[in-house]
């Protein structure tokens, strides 16, 4: 009988030391999201991942976006231990100029400090110089007008150095399409890139981006806004 009632004292007081241990922890994986170069007046998405580490639910219970031009819409803010949540950032460049840098902040339950999340853009009008590379268009329209679906778009990345580059995909998660980039580009030459709608994507509508750098240069870093419409109908 003694040793039953120790049992009983032994389980409940490892119950109360895994209770009293469990805690939520937090960590940010991809906070940080440099959009390079990239033209005034147009639409950025990016997305973080906060995931959590520790042995209990992790709540998000506020968020600062940093300022009217950047959103973080929010679709559920429990996280339970393993498992990620993405924080999708829609930054929109209006009529900003140069150099910016923005510090959208997210509290949880873990901890009573602000998670710090930095975004950077080098916003440049139709006029100025955008480096060792330029990309045409400045935004990429996929929209589709009428009853024939539309899935792909083109676009064209020029070289304007002496020497071959090799370039490579930054920012393709959570996207509503595929994007086909070429490994490298040659010294004085252009090449061609294309997306492609995902084909549950279809029939919606949305504006996002891609970002890809050269990188064998420092600060070659590019976002190409998409935009596609849907109205089957007309």
């Amino acid at each position: 009988m003694v040793l039953k009632t120790m049992a009983i004292c032994s389980f409940f007081l490892l119950c109360l030391a895994m209770s009293t241990q469990a805690e939520p922890r937090v960590e940010v994986s991809h906070g940080t999201i440099d959009f390079g170069y990239v033209h005034q007046g147009q639409t950025l998405t990016h997305a973080y991942w906060l995931k959590s580490i520790g042995s209990d639910t992790v709540r998000v219970t506020d968020i600062w976006p940093g300022c009217g031009c950047t959103q973080i819409p929010i679709e559920d803010s429990v996280i339970a231990p393993g498992d990620s949540l993405p924080l999708q950032v829609v930054f929109n460049t209006g009529r900003f100029r140069g150099s910016v840098k923005k510090q959208p902040k997210v509290t949880t339950n873990a901890s009573d400090l602000k998670i710090r999340l930095y975004l950077y853009a080098t916003i440049v009008t139709d006029s100025q110089d955008t480096g060792p590379l330029s990309v045409r268009p400045k935004r990429l329209d996929v929209s589709q007008f009428g009853e024939k679906t539309r899935r792909v778009a083109k676009f064209h990345i020029e070289n304007h150095t002496d020497q071959d580059l090799k370039l490579a995909m930054v920012d393709s998660t959570l996207k509503s399409f595929e994007v086909k980039l070429p490994d490298k580009i040659g010294a004085g030459e252009t090449v061609e890139g294309r997306i492609r709608v995902f084909e549950d994507r279809v029939e919606t509508e949305f504006e996002e981006s891609l970002t890809f750098r050269a990188e064998d240069l420092d600060h070659a870093v590019y976002t190409l806004p998409i935009r596609r419409l849907y109205q089957p109908g007309q």
